[in-house]
């Protein structure tokens, strides 16, 4: 029986390859991209296949040449996670039309166009945004990056509205998380009154995936901060 296939960007760090590892668990074989950072493929498993794709989603124009080659692989792709981001700081004050245009490129256009093609391109899959649970706030010390993954929520129901019903669009919207057991994070002003990991997100992205009877969702995974005052 064909194992399904997982093609995740961003995931040579962070929530990305905790991502990658939450899959693999699972019995996913995994197309894994990566840019700048490279990926250690013997952390994972001998009884799943794992590809890597190096590639810099700056280059939008060359997605679909990069979608193409991600099929080229295992020949279908069941599963898109779009982890790919970056965390530019910048204020309403000073941010400029290059800055937001930056962020803007790489937090939703490249996840949007990559998404699109995907659909055009396979059959049946499940689509899973990585966004921000400050999407319902503000984040004056990232304006550009904030308001990126504000365009990147109205994709994703844009999306779900328009693929499906062979298509899956859904999102995950980590808040604090305690990548390196740093005990200075202040968490007292959540309501759980406690710091995430990373793990958290990638268990919430494997059910996503699998939830058959969900689109155009998003799960907070922030320990309530998407509902306090």
């Amino acid at each position: 029986m064909r194992k399904k296939v997982a093609l995740i960007t961003g995931a040579s760090g962070g929530i990305g390859k905790l991502i990658a590892e939450e899959f693999a668990e699972n019995d996913f074989d995994l197309i894994l991209q990566y840019n700048k950072n490279d990926i250690d493929l013997s952390i994972f498993s001998e009884k799943i296949k794992v590809s890597k794709i190096k590639f810099d989603f700056n280059d939008i124009l060359k997605i679909t040449d990069f979608l193409c080659s991600a099929f080229e692989i295992y020949g279908k792709i069941d599963v898109l996670v779009n982890n790919i981001s970056s965390f530019n700081e910048s204020n309403m004050d000073s941010v400029s039309f290059e800055n937001f245009i930056e962020d803007l490129k790489l937090n939703a256009w490249s996840s949007f166009e990559l998404s699109r093609c995907f659909c055009k391109r396979n059959f049946l899959g499940s689509i899973i945004n990585v966004l921000d649970s400050k999407i319902t706030g503000q984040d004056k010390e990232h304006f550009a990056y904030h308001m990126s993954k504000i365009i990147l929520t109205q994709f994703t129901k844009e999306l779900a509205l328009e693929y499906a019903p062979n298509y899956r669009v859904n999102a995950v919207a980590p808040g604090l998380i305690n990548f390196n057991d740093n005990k200075n994070l202040n968490f007292d002003n959540l309501p759980l009154k406690k710091t995430g990991n990373a793990k958290d997100v990638a268990k919430a992205v494997f059910y996503l995936a699998n939830a058959d009877f969900i689109t155009g969702q998003i799960i907070f995974t922030d320990g309530g901060r998407h509902i306090r005052n």
